[in-house]
C-alpha cells in the first residue's frame, strides 16, 4: 500500500495555520521512516521552510495564486499517486478537491477549515458569493473528512452546510512542547526590551501579522488609556501590510515611548516567557495558536472574545480575561485587571488539549489507520 502523502499549503510564510500544519507534517514523517511526504505550495520563499523536516520534498507551483494551478495539481496527483491528500484554508480546500476530482485518482481526501466559513465567503463580492458557496458545497461534499480546529468553526460550518455534518470533526492544532520550552529559555538581545526590563516596566506582548483582522488600532487606543495608569512597554511581534499605517498611528497618539514594533522574529517564545501579559486584540480568529503558545511559555493572557477560539482556549474567561471586540476601554480595563489580579490556569489541561503528541493520536486514526 502506498505511503505517499501530499499536503497542499498556499504559502510557507509565517502564520498559525501553516505552522501547525508543518508541526503535524514533521510528526507524521518521524513516526514512520517509510512515509514519503510532498508539499505543494505557491510561494518559493517563506520563513517556515527551514522548520520543515529535511526529508519532506517541497514543490513550487508555477503560479502565485492556487486558482491558476488546478491542472498542475491534478497532474501531480496522477503521477505521485498519494494515499492521502491534505489541504488547509477555505480557497485552497476548494482548489484541492477540484484537482483531485479531475485527476481521477482515488485517495483519502482530508481538508482543514482554519477560520470562519462565513468570513471566507464574505471575502468575495456579493455578485459571486452565492456561486462560490455552491462550488464550496459540492467540493466539500467530495471530501472524506472535514477537520475544523475549533468547535465554533465546526458548529458554524454545519449551520451553513447541514448535510455535511457527519463528515465534520474537530481536532485542535498541536504544538511541539519540547521546542517551545527550549526556545522560551533563550536570551533576548533587543536593547529596548532589555531597557524596559531594567526599568521594572510591565512587559506587554502581542504577536501576529500586521493586518486589519488583528486590530492593532484598538490595542494602541487601549495603550493610550493606560499610559498614565501603568508603568509598561508594549512589544508587537510580526510584519504585514499595515506596518506604516500602524507606525503613523502610534506617532499621532504620542506613544513611541510605550510601543515598539519588533517585526518578524524566528523565536517568539523567548518573548512570551518574559511577558507579564500577552494580548490578543483580534476581530476574528480560528483557533489562535499564539494564545496557547503564550500560556505554554508561562505568560498571563488576555483576548478579545472574537469568533472563534479564544473562549474555548481560555475556558470562557477562567484562564484569561475576555473583552469586547473593537472596544479599547474594555481592553484597557481587562489589561489592568489581569496585571493586578493574575489568573490561575491548569497547565496540564492545556498540554493535554494541545500537545502535538496527543493531537497526533487523533490524526493517526485518519492518516495512518
Amino acid at each position: 500500500m502506498s505511503k505517499n502523502y501530499l499536503f497542499i499549503i498556499p504559502n510557507l510564510k509565517t502564520g498559525g495555520a501553516e505552522l501547525s500544519t508543518i508541526t503535524l507534517i514533521n510528526k507524521l514523517i518521524s513516526f514512520d521512516s517509510k512515509i514519503k511526504i510532498h508539499i505543494l505550495t505557491c510561494n518559493k520563499n517563506g520563513e517556515l521552510r527551514k522548520k520543515i523536516n529535511q526529508n519532506v520534498k517541497i514543490i513550487n507551483l508555477p503560479h502565485k495564486s492556487l486558482k491558476y494551478c488546478i491542472f498542475h495539481i491534478s497532474k501531480y496527483i496522477r503521477s505521485y499517486k498519494p494515499k492521502v491528500v491534505f489541504s488547509i484554508i477555505f480557497h485552497c480546500n476548494i482548489v484541492t478537491l477540484i484537482s483531485i476530482y479531475l485527476s481521477g485518482h482515488r485517495c483519502l481526501k482530508l481538508i482543514s477549515e482554519r477560520q470562519s466559513t462565513k468570513v471566507s465567503l464574505n471575502e468575495y463580492n456579493f455578485l459571486i458569493r452565492g456561486i462560490v458557496k455552491k462550488i464550496a458545497f459540492f467540493s466539500y461534499f467530495f471530501a472524506d473528512k472535514i477537520i475544523t480546529v475549533s468547535d465554533g468553526i465546526r458548529d458554524e460550518l454545519i449551520s451553513i452546510f447541514p448535510v455535511l455534518e457527519n463528515k465534520i470533526l474537530t481536532i485542535n492544532n498541536g504544538f511541539n512542547l519540547l521546542e517551545i520550552n527550549k526556545n522560551s529559555k533563550k536570551i533576548i538581545d533587543n536593547k529596548i526590551f532589555k531597557k524596559a526590563i531594567s526599568e521594572n516596566k510591565k512587559i506587554l506582548i502581542s504577536c501576529g501579522r500586521l493586518v486589519e483582522e488583528k486590530d492593532y488600532f484598538t490595542l494602541i487606543n487601549s495603550i493610550s488609556i493606560l499610559k498614565n495608569k501603568l508603568n509598561f512597554h508594549l512589544f508587537i511581534l510580526g510584519e504585514g501590510p499595515l506596518r506604516e499605517e500602524i507606525e503613523e498611528f502610534i506617532y499621532k497618539k504620542n506613544l513611541n515611548d510605550y510601543i515598539t514594533l519588533i517585526g518578524n522574529v524566528s523565536n517568539p517564545y523567548k518573548y512570551f516567557s518574559n511577558a507579564d501579559l500577552f494580548i490578543l486584540s483580534s476581530k476574528k480568529e480560528g483557533l489562535p495558536g499564539v494564545l496557547i503558545q503564550a500560556i505554554l511559555c508561562g505568560a498571563q493572557v488576555i483576548s478579545t472574545n472574537c469568533r472563534f477560539g479564544p473562549s474555548e482556549i481560555l475556558k470562557n474567561g477562567k484562564y484569561g480575561n475576555l473583552v469586547k471586540v473593537e472596544d479599547p476601554k474594555d481592553l484597557a480595563k481587562g489589561i489592568l485587571g489581569q496585571i493586578n489580579n493574575p489568573k490561575q490556569y491548569d497547565i496540564n489541561e492545556i498540554i493535554r488539549n494541545y500537545d502535538i503528541d496527543n493531537i497526533f493520536l487523533k490524526y493517526k486514526k485518519l492518516l495512518i489507520n
